[in-house]
């Protein structure tokens, strides 16, 4: 039950990283209508995990849907993340500066309340999903491929970090950092790995 007065008008609050497997900051949408993820992500450069409970035995990078600005890599099953940011819905911004402040501001803010996450308009995507599992299940998903103004490096808001690294999953890499979504260049090599 909610009770108070809705929030409208900018909204600003600190976020940090520092370090290593750091730099996960939860955070909620704070306005009566949806925002749109590309627009927050314009504004506030990092990755969106949702948690989506899944599977409760599973590991908990299982059990999140990631969001970037090239698209979603989400557990089978799982709810995916198509663009729009529910009224209420809680996610974590993976920033990557070591302090910064994430902005919500009225024109990230979306008509469309019919659902929970909702796709925008098409950018140039060539995308591919790869699952591995094994007898106990699904372990994690990827999301591959190419996309207009991609680089080989680290793309802010466009590439997603793995957040488990020390369980079997299968990972696109940067050196050696494990990414969960990562387009690249045209005509450039995907590196991979499994563990």
């Amino acid at each position: 039950m909610f009770t108070g007065v809705p929030n409208n008008g900018n909204s600003s609050l600190p976020i940090t990283n520092t370090g290593a497997g750091k730099g996960f900051n939860m955070l909620g949408n704070p306005y009566p209508s949806t925002i749109s993820a590309d627009l927050f992500l314009a504004q506030n450069p990092g990755e969106l995990y949702f948690w989506t409970h899944t599977n409760q035995d599973a590991p908990s990078g299982a059990n999140h849907a990631t969001y970037s600005t090239f698209g979603t890599a989400s557990a089978a099953g799982g709810a995916v993340p198509n663009g729009t940011i529910a009224v209420g819905q809680g996610f974590l911004l993976k920033t990557p500066s070591p302090s910064a402040t994430a902005t919500f501001m009225n024109s990230m803010r979306t008509g469309n309340n019919s659902a929970t996450f909702f796709r925008n308009a098409n950018i140039d995507k060539h995308r591919i999903w790869l699952n591995l599992s094994n007898s106990v299940g699904l372990q994690n998903q990827i999301l591959v491929g190419y996309m207009d103004g991609a680089t080989n490096g680290v793309d802010v808001s466009v590439d997603a970090k793995q957040i488990e690294g020390g369980i079997n999953n299968i990972a696109t890499l940067i050196g050696d950092e494990k990414f969960n979504i990562r387009p690249l260049q045209r005509h450039s090599q995907i590196q991979m790995r499994s563990r």
